[in-house]
This record gives C-alpha cells, structure tokens and sequence, in this order.
C-alpha cells in the first residue's frame, strides 16, 4: 500500500516523500482498485459479513500499508 512504498523509499532509498507524492506515476495509481485486488486475492471476491471477518481483513490491509479511507470504500464501511 501507500503507506509502506513511502516508508521503504524514505528508509532504504532515502527519497523524501514530497518527491515521491509529487512524482506523475504516483498520482495516476488507483490506491482503491489496488487494496481490493489485494484483498479479493487473499479473501477471495465476497465481502465479508461478520465483524471478526471485518476485522480480520481490515488488519491484514492496515498492514500492507493501505490508508483506511481505501480500505473503507474495498470493505463497504
């Protein structure tokens, strides 16, 4: 996710993360379509129901690195 690609440029390359944020193919990545299709690939295309699913798969993405607002919108919060 987002939040994790910043962290290694900032870390292992450091690149500051205006430059990064301010690159062109960063603004043309759809953070959105990119958490579901994470999602769907570990959790298959059905959303999950339950609250302990919810959190489940909310966690797993947090973890990746994936803003909540993205998560949000995959998770149907």
């Amino acid at each position: 996710g987002p939040l994790k690609i910043l962290s290694e440029f900032q870390m292992l390359h450091q690149i500051d993360k205006a430059s990064v944020l301010n690159h062109e193919a960063w603004k043309e990545i759809d953070w959105v379509a990119m958490t579901r299709d994470v999602r769907d690939r570990k959790y298959g295309e059905g959303l999950p129901k339950k609250p302990k699913e919810i959190g489940v798969q909310l966690r797993f993405l947090q973890q990746r690195g994936f803003l909540i607002d993205h998560i949000k919108k995959v998770i149907k919060l």
